[in-house]
């Protein structure tokens, strides 16, 4: 059994956690570190792994870092450092996965001892097994290295997509996954909005949208079509289809899709500049 310590487990880490978990992973594989007890006890009590809280062990860093094959380091960016300092030299036989946005591998590289390094950027629906993450590994990658990208990728296979990217193509998947889901929430809201506007109650709208958004993201993962493909089958000339998507191409909305992926994308670059 691989045994996997999520150093910090935010959103990002449980949601890991989750779909390891829901893809068959051992509970009792998997431990966990948090800021406070609070946080440690909710983890525990909602998907049962072994959380520990840094505000009762300051050494728990360490110590769950030391009994694992894989560390998943899930701490914010500007804590890297640190946090990396306190569980000391990870050893050659351990794995270091970092899922921090604007931390490079090379500095990832310089701080973990003899682990070789992995990034892996994923987004919340992993936790359901239906994730979107990019992996990727140095330019300059050792055999150590690209064999900890084939065991990260395996490992992780039940969250869903994982893509291999250059590390510096990362930007841009933050920009259209890593970020992109709460792109479609914000549109999902809108609609909300938009039908409670037109004469739904609310509760009906929501039911609507919700099913509308699974049933559309559901054709697009089937790949039978693509998304233009899909597009055109519901848009008949003079229809209200027709009729709606021409307020978006006059609001200017594919411009506004490509400057909002741009400025996700700046932001990851002026992080890593950080």
């Amino acid at each position: 059994m691989t045994q996997l310590a999520f150093i910090g487990a935010g959103s990002m880490g449980s949601a890991l956690i989750e779909g390891l978990l829901a893809g068959g992973h051992p509970v009792d594989g998997i431990t966990a570190t948090t800021g406070s007890a609070a946080s440690a006890q909710a983890l525990h009590d909602r998907l049962g792994v072994q959380a520990v809280a840094l505000a009762d062990d300051a050494d728990a860093n360490r110590r769950l870092a030391s009994g694992a094959d894989i560390v998943i380091l899930g701490v914010k960016p500007w804590m890297i450092r640190e946090t990396l300092a306190g569980l000391g030299p990870l050893r050659a036989d351990q794995v270091l996965v970092s899922v921090a946005a604007g931390i490079t591998i090379g500095t990832l590289r310089d701080l973990s001892g003899e682990a070789p390094v992995v990034r892996l950027m994923p987004n919340t629906p992993t936790a359901i097994g239906l994730g979107a993450s990019s992996l990727s590994v140095a330019d300059d990658p050792s055999p150590a290295e690209e064999a900890a990208a084939d065991r990260v990728t395996e490992l992780f296979a039940p969250t869903g997509v994982i893509v291999r990217l250059p590390e510096d193509q990362i930007p841009a998947m933050t920009g259209i996954a890593g970020s992109g889901t709460a792109y479609f929430y914000h549109l999902a809201e809108v609609l909300i909005e938009a039908g409670v506007r037109e004469g739904l109650d609310r509760e009906t709208a929501v039911r609507l949208v919700h099913a509308t958004a699974h049933g559309a993201g559901a054709m697009l993962a089937r790949g039978a079509d693509d998304a233009g493909t899909l597009r055109g089958k519901v848009t008949s000339k003079g229809g209200t289809t027709a009729a709606a998507l021409a307020v978006f191409a006059e609001a200017g909305f594919p411009e506004v899709a490509h400057r909002a992926v741009k400025a996700a994308a700046d932001r990851a670059r002026e992080m890593a500049a950080e």
